[in-house]
């Protein structure tokens, strides 16, 4: 029985991944032609040399990282060392798919690519021996078991794409998605700190609602969310970060002497700036209705961070979440709790895929430092 070892081509730009079975310092299989088709597979991978030639017969693996990141994906001993159907480019096309929403999708309009791509699904389903898509309409969607290949094939793909950078002494990247308003005011105060933690990262900051923040996590597309806890799915992890209350913002000179006594009868004085539509603004007016407090909307916003651009102005006051404050001047802008929005507050927590950190440990360490106070 044959010991299978992968190795792998990685082109440059596209990274279109080829998987090769060889010997692991045994005797290759004496077939017609083979003997000199793995003589040419030698290659460099960055600086690292990880495959060696010892004679026409036989080669050695050298740097054992890759085996480790491949052989967890194709954890398996195969009979025929070039049985057909399963290859990194099918795989990394198949990654493609999943991520694009289809096949028409993922190929851009083009027919050949169109054919190509169904083909390899074919192939794939066959050398797996179980269903990958099923058609939807005029389109297709993955299965339970296509999108449990996506996943377990996209960490191994990014894993070795890392180790790629690694050898090349490229910088990693990690992407970290949130809401506009979490990145602007919670975010962005710990860059300083995440940076200085992790030197030779680059960072990507994607906004985004919560619902496709778990979705990118889960499809191991995104590294990091700040989100909601009670938005965290298995098998994500989290742990928490901070409380998100609400707040009035009122610069003082629209209304000299505001204060948590005096708001409820002082605030129909004051132009407010809030964001529009959404449960956020349903529970406020509903809140306010019913308590008797009548607020002065004069600015609906697409955001927060918009309409903390307005109280910044001097000329409105803001009800606004309470991690803007960062923005602003504690001797100009009064901030004051609004209590009907008390049970509205909620806790963010920093959440990532166990999955992803196994194959990027650094994640582990940037999320530990966002943990840490700005």
């Amino acid at each position: 029985m044959l010991r299978a070892i992968v190795a792998a081509q990685v082109y440059r730009e596209e990274t279109l991944w080829q998987l090769h079975p060889l010997w692991q310092g045994r005797p290759l299989p004496q077939q017609t032609g083979q003997s000199d088709r793995y003589r040419k597979l030698l290659w460099n991978f960055g600086s690292y040399s990880f495959l060696s030639y010892q004679d026409t017969t036989q080669l050695s693996y050298v740097r054992k990282d890759l085996f480790l990141q491949c052989s967890y994906l194709y954890g398996y001993v195969c009979q025929d060392a070039l049985q057909g159907g399963l290859s990194l480019d099918r795989l990394h096309n198949f990654c493609r798919i999943a991520e694009a929403g289809g096949i028409t999708k993922a190929a851009g309009g083009d027919p050949g690519k169109q054919s190509l791509y169904s083909r390899q699904i074919k192939e794939l389903e066959t050398f797996f021996g179980v269903e990958l898509k099923v058609r939807r309409g005029k389109g297709i969607v993955l299965t339970d078991a296509g999108q449990q290949l996506a996943r377990l094939t996209r960490a191994h793909l990014i894993g070795l794409t890392d180790f790629q950078r690694t050898a090349r002494n490229m910088p990693q990247s990690i992407s970290i998605g949130s809401g506009n308003s979490v990145i602007e005011w919670i975010l962005m105060p710990r860059m300083a700190k995440l940076n200085k933690a992790l030197p030779k990262v680059r960072f990507e900051c994607i906004s985004d609602r919560t619902r496709m923040i778990v979705s990118q996590l889960l499809d191991l597309t995104l590294d990091i969310g700040i989100i909601r806890d009670d938005a965290v799915q298995r098998p994500l992890k989290s742990t928490p970060l901070t409380d998100v209350t609400y707040s009035l913002f009122a610069p003082k000179k629209l209304s000299p002497g505001l204060n948590s006594e005096n708001i409820r009868k002082r605030i129909a004085q004051i132009p407010l700036a809030t964001s529009m539509g959404g449960t956020f603004r349903d529970t406020l007016e509903a809140g306010a209705g019913k308590l008797g407090w009548p607020l002065d909307i004069v600015m609906s916003c697409s955001s927060f961070t918009q309409a903390a651009r307005l109280v910044l102005s001097g000329d409105y006051g803001g009800v606004l979440p309470g991690i803007a404050r960062v923005d602003f001047d504690p001797s100009r802008i009064v901030e004051i709790p609004i209590p009907f929005l008390k049970n509205y507050s909620r806790k963010l927590c920093v959440a990532w895929n166990p999955r992803l950190v196994e194959v990027r440990p650094f994640i582990k360490k940037a999320t530990e430092s966002l943990m840490a106070e700005s």
